[in-house]
């Protein structure tokens, strides 16, 4: 009886290389059904990411599908089969966790040249109206605490220096978020601190450290800005600005100003 039920036994690929037929198996099915689904989901997060407006939501496809890619290879009991799941969960952890990190990146770069384009209509606006740019310091008096070159403390009250905060239309840009003071957030700069401001006669400078978060310029770049010939400003600067076709993290800064 026992060799009538063996010959009627369909074998399978598996069986016939004297192995069991484990990827047949109703659990290791689940666990590729569970791959597959954390696959999608942490790419769908990946190429998602790039919209700064769902950044949270993405970011949970992306843990969600690395949690189930991680569950998917615990749950196999081959361990070739293993092998291949951790291998395909490794590269797709890697490629979504690299994807997202730059995308929010380019986010706040591009959240900084709109921040900085309001900051420079909110200094046209006032050279307008006071005939000079806002004052600029690193000492007590900065905006952002002594020994960072910033907007000097302005108050309502001095009719000598009026006061200057940039002020704008609520919706008008996508920004990197505002400080108690008033002033944009500077995603790049140690916390509580805005973007880097030096004035000279009939010109100003605005920065940020750029992605790598070190200062290219400083006072000892930019005090002289005010006798620059023309053109020369563009030069100058061009050694320590942030180009974003040198990789995302590259060195030098984000610049915006009004300069010879």
């Amino acid at each position: 009886m026992s060799r009538i039920r063996n010959s009627n036994r369909i074998p399978s690929p598996a069986d016939e290389n004297g192995a069991p037929a484990r990827l047949h198996e109703p659990r290791n099915t689940f666990c590729v059904i569970l791959l597959g689904s954390g696959f999608f989901a942490a790419l769908l997060g990946a190429f998602g990411s790039r919209d700064s407006s769902n950044s949270l939501t993405m970011a949970v496809f992306i843990v969600a599908g690395i949690a189930a890619m991680l569950v998917a290879v615990a749950g196999v009991d081959n361990w070739r089969d293993r092998t291949v799941f951790f291998v395909l969960a490794l590269t797709v952890s890697l490629y979504s966790g690299f994807t997202f990190a730059s995308a929010r990146r380019r986010a706040a770069v591009g959240a900084i040249h709109e921040d900085m384009l309001a900051t420079a209509a909110a200094l046209a606006v006032y050279f307008r109206d006071h005939g000079r740019y806002p004052e600029s310091t690193d000492g007590p008096e900065s905006v952002n605490g002594d020994a960072f070159l910033s907007f000097r403390v302005e108050t309502e009250s001095d009719s000598e220096r009026p006061r200057f905060l940039p002020t704008y239309r609520p919706g008008a840009f996508r920004t990197s978020g505002l400080l108690p003071n008033g002033f944009f957030r500077d995603p790049f700069a140690p916390p509580g601190k805005t973007f880097h401001y030096f004035s000279a006669p009939g010109c100003y400078l605005l920065w940020s450290p750029g992605p790598d978060g070190v200062n290219q310029l400083g006072r000892a770049e930019v005090e002289d800005m005010s006798t620059w010939k023309p053109g020369e400003g563009a030069r100058t600067l061009r050694a320590f600005e942030y180009d974003p076709t040198n990789g995302g993290r590259s060195a030098g800064d984000i610049v915006l100003g009004v300069y010879p």
